[in-house]
C-alpha cells in the first residue's frame, strides 16, 4: 500500500495523481478553504470539498457517523448514556420514544434535510434535545454538497452498529428504531457487520443515502 505524509504547505502541490498515495487527510487545501471560505470546524464541509477536488466523475462519499442512516429525528432522542457499561441506561425508555415515531429514509435530498421535515437537533448524554443544530451533517455541507459536479451520493455508515441493537436470543438482535432483525456471526461479531456495512457503502448500498434534488 502507497502512501504519504502531507503537511499543510504541501497541498499547494497535491494533485488527482498523487492524491491517490494519500490515506489520510483531515482538512481541505488551503486554497480551497480561502475560495469556498470553509470553516475549520466544518469537518463534513472539508470531506466533501476534498471529494470534490480530487475525485473523478459520479464520486461517492461515505459518512461513518454514531448513527446508521437519516431519521426524521435524531434516532437517539430517549437514549441515555450509562458510563458503566457504555449502553443506554434504560432501553425501554428509549424504545418508547423511537417506536412507531420515527423514521429511517432511505433516500433524501439536500433540499429535504435543510427543510422542515427533518429534525435535525442534536440529543445529550440524557436523552433529551440539546439545542444543537445540523445533527447528522452541517448545513455548511450540505450547502457545498449542492453545489458539487462531481460528488454524486453521500452514505451513512454506522461507526457501531451494535449500539442501535438490543438482543432477542441466540445471535439475534432487534434494532431500536425500525424493528429489523439480524443475525451477528459469532466468529466475526459486529466488526464483522461494520467491516460489511463499508464495503456495502463502497459498492453504493446504505440504509440511508443523501442525494442532490
Amino acid at each position: 500500500m502507497n502512501y504519504n505524509f502531507v503537511q499543510s504547505e504541501d497541498f499547494y502541490f497535491v494533485d488527482k495523481d498523487n492524491a491517490r498515495k494519500i490515506i489520510l487527510m483531515t482538512i481541505a487545501p488551503h486554497y480551497i478553504l480561502a475560495r469556498d471560505q470553509i470553516p475549520l470546524q466544518d469537518s463534513d464541509s472539508h470531506m466533501t470539498a476534498i471529494a470534490e477536488l480530487y475525485g473523478g466523475e459520479n464520486v461517492r462519499v461515505i459518512l461513518i457517523k454514531r448513527t446508521d442512516g437519516v431519521y426524521d429525528f435524531d434516532p437517539y432522542r430517549g437514549f441515555v448514556f450509562d458510563p458503566i457499561n457504555f449502553r443506554c441506561l434504560d432501553l425501554r425508555k428509549w424504545m418508547d420514544v423511537q417506536q412507531d415515531k420515527n423514521k429511517r429514509h432511505k433516500v433524501v435530498t439536500i433540499e429535504e434535510l435543510l427543510g422542515k421535515g427533518i429534525s435535525r437537533e442534536g440529543t445529550g448524554v440524557d436523552g433529551n434535545p440539546d439545542g444543537s443544530t445540523g445533527h447528522l451533517m452541517e448545513d455548511s455541507a450540505l450547502e457545498y454538497f449542492a453545489n458539487c459536479k462531481n460528488v454524486k451520493e453521500i452514505l451513512i455508515v454506522h461507526i457501531a452498529p451494535e449500539e442501535m441493537h438490543y438482543p432477542i436470543g441466540g445471535n439475534r438482535y432487534r434494532h431500536v428504531v425500525t424493528g429489523e432483525e439480524i443475525v451477528v456471526d459469532p466468529a466475526t461479531g459486529w466488526k464483522g457487520i461494520l467491516e460489511q456495512r463499508i464495503n456495502d457503502a463502497f459498492q453504493g448500498k446504505a440504509l440511508s443515502k443523501i442525494v442532490r434534488g
